[in-house]
């Protein structure tokens, strides 16, 4: 059997089946060649499988079903790499799908260039029925350029369903997702780009992400913000480490230093927005301080990044900070 180019890997757990049936059939109406790709469906422990859409989808060889113990989304992805078959990985969580006739271009693309990612857009959307957003008349793909050069002059979001990746990038290195928590996507994601030795990007609308009322990062209780500022820091730690342990000179790891900067905001963004924020200001300013991610750097990356840098390093800007995300001004 001739192995696919393409392995779309698709995480779920006690997810409505209407919309891991739409997730499925926006990729089947991609107009890619069966044997081109293949689909893999994990479930993680769910408390009503799938099985309904599972038989629904039964006539279709190329779709591949796993159904696992609960390990959540990162352990998840991992199993699915373990079993995907396929040159090029796409990760696509189960409530979101891909925009019509989005793929083969890009999928076209990937296999005449060879490049190691090629990242694509994305869009939010909060109905259950699927969009079709304006895309760009005439599509353009950038010129390839390395992972580092790639992150020093973009910022580089976490999300790892907005790129298609060469599987032995992540395999060669041994890069796995953490299993538990949340925010699992953003180490995975830095080390992966900065490993690249091409990244291409397209201005084609791919992927639609579904905001549920439910997300994990829409629900605003203490609790939840305190573990996701926990597990932002994890992923600082983790990329932090990664960098150290590299022994590289600073021009190769000035995309690493962004995404860290980065990241800092992040979590002093989520800190002060918290109820309990002079505790948690407390708790982590040193942690931050100690990986020299505090007082935040002067660096001209944007201008958002200027003002935040510069209010954020002294106590009366970060109250400021507090008020204006809090009245929701920004």
């Amino acid at each position: 059997m001739n192995k696919p180019i393409l392995s779309i890997i698709i995480p779920c757990y006690n997810l409505e089946e209407t919309l891991l049936n739409r997730c499925i059939v926006s990729i089947l109406e991609q107009g890619l060649n069966d044997g081109a790709y293949e689909i893999i469906v994990v479930d993680d422990g769910s408390t009503i499988r799938p099985h309904h859409t599972k038989n629904h989808f039964a006539y279709k060889n190329m779709i591949h079903w796993h159904f696992n113990e609960h390990i959540g989304l990162g352990g998840s992805r991992n199993y699915g790499l373990t079993q995907a078959r396929g040159e090029y990985i796409l990760f696509l969580d189960a409530d979101d799908y891909l925009y019509e006739n989005t793929l083969l271009p890009i999928f076209n693309k990937i296999k005449n260039i060879q490049c190691d990612i090629l990242r694509f857009n994305y869009k939010f959307c909060t109905s259950v029925e699927r969009e079709c957003p304006t895309q760009p008349s005439s599509p353009t793909f950038t010129k390839a350029v390395d992972g580092n050069t790639y992150m020093k002059l973009h910022h580089l979001p976490g999300m790892a369903t907005v790129y298609l990746f060469r599987k032995v990038l992540s395999s060669n290195i041994g890069l796995k997702f953490p299993e538990k928590g949340f925010i699992e996507d953003e180490a995975f994601t830095t080390i992966l780009h900065h490993n690249a030795q091409s990244i291409v990007e397209t201005d084609i609308n791919v992927y639609a992400y579904y905001k549920r009322a439910d997300s994990i990062t829409l629900t605003p209780s203490v609790e939840r913000q305190s573990e996701l500022i926990h597990y932002l820091f994890l992923s600082i730690e983790k990329i932090h480490s990664y960098r150290n342990e590299q022994q590289l000179c600073q021009c190769q790891t000035d995309g690493l230093e962004r995404k860290l900067n980065s990241l800092a905001v992040d979590i002093i963004r989520r800190i002060t927005t918290h109820e309990h924020w002079k505790t948690e200001w407390a708790h982590y300013a040193p942690l931050l301080q100690s990986l020299h991610l505090f007082p935040l750097r002067r660096c001209n990356y944007t201008a958002k990044y200027v003002l935040f840098s510069y209010l954020a390093n002294n106590s009366l800007g970060r109250l400021l900070i507090r008020f204006l995300l809090k009245h929701h001004i920004h």
